[in-house]
């Protein structure tokens, strides 16, 4: 009795597992890379991708992680000032530093 018993746990074991896997919807399917959350697309191992929320730009790794470069700090003294544009595409969205007379 105690035998049937652990064989019939058992299977309903099993048929539960199976069905919570199934009810796990994989968009991406079998394909490989890292999931942009923004755009909600599979980009490729080794892409880079431009930040749709900021002056950065990530790079999708082997793993599944993302890689990212974003700009560096900038100050300036007057009458020196920060000059930006964030319409541009990385990197040339950064501050930078101007001064009165550079080109």
């Amino acid at each position: 009795m105690f035998k049937q018993a652990v064989v019939v746990l058992s299977l309903l074991c099993v048929a539960f597992a199976a069905v919570a896997v199934e009810e796990i919807p994989n968009k991406l399917g079998e394909k490989e890379g890292c999931h942009d959350h923004d755009k909600g697309e599979l980009v490729p191992f080794g892409t880079w991708v431009t930040s749709s929320t900021g002056c950065a730009e990530f790079q999708c790794e082997r793993d599944g992680s993302w890689r990212g470069l974003g700009c560096p700090s900038v100050a300036a003294m007057p009458p020196c000032y920060v000059e930006e544009d964030p319409s541009r595409p990385f990197p040339d969205c950064c501050p930078t530093a101007r001064c009165p007379g550079d080109n």
